[in-house]
């Protein structure tokens, strides 16, 4: 049993090449509506918590580290948070320029939550409460296409997944 991992993590045991940031490259696509959210948790009154979606607008990650730059420039207060999004594998979730997902996925993935917002109820029955992804991949088998290659990989072409087709 897998105690404390998370799902980076986790992609990690079944593929050693890779580091879980670079796993991360492949399956993140973060909801601009939370990332919008917590800035206003953290940063109720801040004059940019109306503008922050700006910065995934730009049309190339070099536009988006300049932007992030200006901010930082012109509100010292949000340094340390725009360092935080400088990272290699939250750019990744955020710009498709870093993600290592297939432009096409990239285009058609929901970059809000709005429909899943309106059917928390039903999934929090489905699910269970405060479940993590990697709780919920190993309960319920959601495997993303990414992590059943590698697990097929990883068990030599033996995919244990039911909805594996080997």
């Amino acid at each position: 049993m897998l105690i404390n991992i998370g799902f980076a993590d986790y992609l990690h045991t079944l593929d050693r090449k890779r580091e879980w940031q670079e796993h991360l490259l492949h399956v993140l696509v973060f909801c601009k509506t939370h990332v919008q959210r917590n800035f206003a948790k953290k940063f109720p009154k801040h004059p940019m918590k109306h503008k922050i979606h700006e910065l995934w607008n730009m049309n190339s990650i070099g536009k988006v580290l300049e932007k992030m730059q200006s901010i930082s420039k012109e509100y010292p207060e949000l340094k340390s948070w725009i360092k935080s999004k400088q990272k290699g594998w939250i750019l990744a979730g955020l710009t498709s320029e870093q993600s290592k997902i297939p432009i096409q996925w990239w285009t058609y993935a929901r970059h809000h939550t709005g429909l899943a917002e309106s059917s928390h109820f039903q999934d929090n029955n489905f699910t269970g409460r405060k479940l993590s992804l990697l709780g919920a991949v190993l309960k319920y088998g959601m495997f993303s296409a990414y992590a059943r290659h590698i697990l097929t990989m990883e068990l030599g072409r033996k995919c244990v997944h039911k909805k594996c087709s080997n």
